[in-house]
């Protein structure tokens, strides 16, 4: 069957066919496909043959290095497919990897550095990549298409700077996977689609976990100034002076006015998380402070900005990361002052406690993700796929793709039979009855014990927040300590948290629970095959906090699409609930049980086909025993 690999199961040919067509046509997709339908393969496949004869690049967007290694193995798989992954210079640097310091820089700050050290000849990987030439090169990876890491790996063991040796291969290239960040960053975008040798026109684009890019795309348009990188600012000043940026006024005045204003904005206005101001509120008191008008404060913040710039060009000279909080504090009031948009709002926010002081901060938080996504739409087509897409008129609408997209859904070529979902309705995280009803966290913790004692197996508990999880897994009686528990935390590192998580993996006899939250790192980046997971208790409907962002947020979706709720509330809630109970299910052979313990599952019904039950214990002992 063409280029296809394997032997194809249900649904994989049909799923060819609209990417072969949509590729074809120049259009775009979004498609939602369940873990197992071989999304990544069929896509890479169906793009190849499409492009057969034409001039055009395939550019995989993914947001793990660990989804990139898979879009290589299946690129090698199908064979025939020239392919190369890149990541960061943090990554694929291995001067880089040996100053920990630059292992925090930004691409813009490790450019510079990396501009700088083969300027001067100080890298010995540029110095020999650069000596043996491209074709040689080219002989050195004929041999097949390399992960990010496998090339790093080799490049480093012939000498070679790995990044330059990925620039030259995707000349080449008709596959080119990379994180979202060198697509949706427009100067990072400009330098890939050189190195690529092609027009962004003749790019047929492919956006993997297309769930996360809405968020992605607000965050990478929102910015902030916090009371910490304030306290940096005053570092810096420390090390490197305090010129004046208006007459009697320096720098260090400049950061003692914000940082007073952004507590005195949070004690006035923020209650919980978050909450609106005035849109000229910091304006109007650095005016009032400074006696000075809009236009002379603009001028201030240009020179701060100045000032922070010669800051990083004299760290980069002094080989240093070269960063200042003080251009950030420059870069930052310009842009704040310069917004008057709808698709922004401004906020002050109340952070952690950092040491004695609060580390709030001002918050320039952008409500359209198209303001970023849009470029799509030069690219010569798109396909947009993900397990938990639905509803796919909210994904379209909110990243501004036209309305002539293709839309669909093919469901996990999995038996049915293997994933059981249950809901009980006699408990709920509802906020006002959650307050209201103090023996709702007892029922809740009793449901949980119930169920994870029937099963006997390894159980996933699933929560909205980790102050529910806390208050609710603090009535789990567990006497006769029957119940492992394992728990992820908030704040916990990286490394710590993977230590537990293989601690569950592992197993054992009896009931084992994991708890987390809804929308973390466990609930959407980790798999647990077979009996890593077997059952899945989702406690509570994630519906966002209503924060004034959200609020925001809903708000301006009301306005542009009249579907504010819809959008911006019962969409995420859908996907992240999809995203746990997806744990579960990951090989053909898997089978589980997932059980919703709140009485608003039926706002679910749209992505989610579970059944009521009253003794969910009982079915799910039912289900493992037949």
């Amino acid at each position: 069957m063409g280029l296809f690999p394997y032997e194809p199961r249900e649904s994989q040919p049909e799923l060819m066919e609209l990417i072969r067509d949509t590729v074809s046509s120049g259009r775009h997709a979004i498609i939602e496909s369940g873990t197992g339908s071989g999304k990544t393969v069929c896509s890479i496949t169906a793009i190849a043959e499409a492009m057969e004869g034409e001039r055009k690049k395939m550019l995989y967007l993914t947001r793990t290095n660990s989804q990139q290694a898979q879009v290589i193995r299946e690129a090698a798989a199908i064979g025939r497919i020239r392919a190369v992954a890149i990541q960061g210079r943090a990554n694929m640097c291995p001067l880089m990897e040996s100053v920990p310091e630059f292992q925090s820089g930004t691409s813009e700050e490790l450019a510079k550095l990396c501009r700088d050290y083969k300027k001067e000849g100080k890298c010995p990987y540029f110095s020999k990549t650069a000596e043996l030439g491209e074709e040689k090169i080219r002989e050195i990876f004929l041999d097949a298409p390399f992960s990010a890491e496998q090339l790093r790996a080799k490049a480093v063991s012939e000498g070679l700077c790995p990044y330059e040796v990925a620039k030259i291969l995707m000349k080449d290239a008709e596959l080119v996977t990379a994180p979202y960040i060198f697509f949706f960053n427009p100067a990072i975008r400009r330098a890939l689609l050189d190195w690529m040798g092609v027009p962004i026109s003749d790019i047929i684009l492919v956006v993997d976990e297309a769930h996360n890019l809405p968020d992605y795309c607000r965050e990478i348009e929102s910015a902030e100034l916090s009371i910490n990188s304030l306290n940096l600012s005053k570092k810096e000043i420390a090390e490197f002076g305090d010129p004046e940026i208006m007459d009697g006024l320096t720098i260090s005045d400049l950061v003692d006015l914000l940082i007073r204003i952004i507590k005195q904005l949070n004690d006035e206005y923020v209650k919980e998380d978050d909450s609106f101001i005035p849109p000229g509120a910091v304006m109007e008191f650095l005016m009032e402070e400074t006696n000075r008008t809009s236009a002379v404060l603009r001028r201030a913040f240009e020179k701060t900005l100045e000032f922070g710039e010669a800051i990083r060009e004299k760290k980069r000279l002094e080989k240093r990361l070269p960063r200042s909080y003080i251009h950030s504090l420059g870069a930052f009031m310009l842009f704040w002052e310069g917004i008057d948009a709808t698709e922004y709002v401004k906020l002050i926010v109340g952070g952690e406690e950092n040491g004695e002081e609060r580390n709030s901060r001002l918050e320039a938080a952008c409500l359209d993700p198209s303001l970023a996504s849009s470029i799509i739409n030069e690219c010569s087509a798109s396909i947009h796929i993900s397990g938990t897409l639905a509803p796919l008129h909210e994904y379209r609408d909110s990243v501004g793709l036209p309305e002539d997209t293709v839309m669909a859904r093919f469901p996990s070529p999995f038996p049915e039979e293997n994933l059981k979902i249950l809901a009980v309705d006699d408990v709920t995280t509802k906020y006002d009855e959650w307050n209201r009803d103090r023996t709702m966290a007892d029922r809740i913790a009793g449901h949980i014990e119930r169920i994870s004692m029937a099963a006997q197996r390894n159980t996933g508990v699933f929560f909205p927040s980790y102050g529910i999880m806390t208050r609710v897994m603090g009535r789990i009686k567990n006497e006769n300590e029957e119940i492992r528990i394992i728990s992820d935390e908030r704040g916990i590192g990286q490394k710590e948290l993977q230590k537990r998580i293989d601690d569950f993996r592992r197993g054992g006899s009896g009931a084992r629970l994991f708890t987390t939250v809804m929308g973390g790192r466990v609930s959407e980046g980790i798999d647990f095959p077979a009996s890593e997971m077997e059952v899945a208790i989702i406690v509570g409907i994630p519906y966002p906090k209503p924060t004034a962002k959200q609020q925001a947020l809903m708000r301006y979706y009301d306005i542009k699409f009249n579907k504010g709720w819809e959008y911006t509330v019962k969409a995420p809630a859908i996907r992240k609930v999809q995203q746990a109970i997806g744990r579960l299910i990951r090989r053909e052979t898997d089978s589980g049980v997932a059980v919703i313990l709140d009485k608003r599952a039926g706002a679910l019904k749209e992505g989610i086909n579970f059944e009521w039950t009253e003794r969910p214990e009982e079915e799910v002992k039912r289900f493992f025993s037949d």
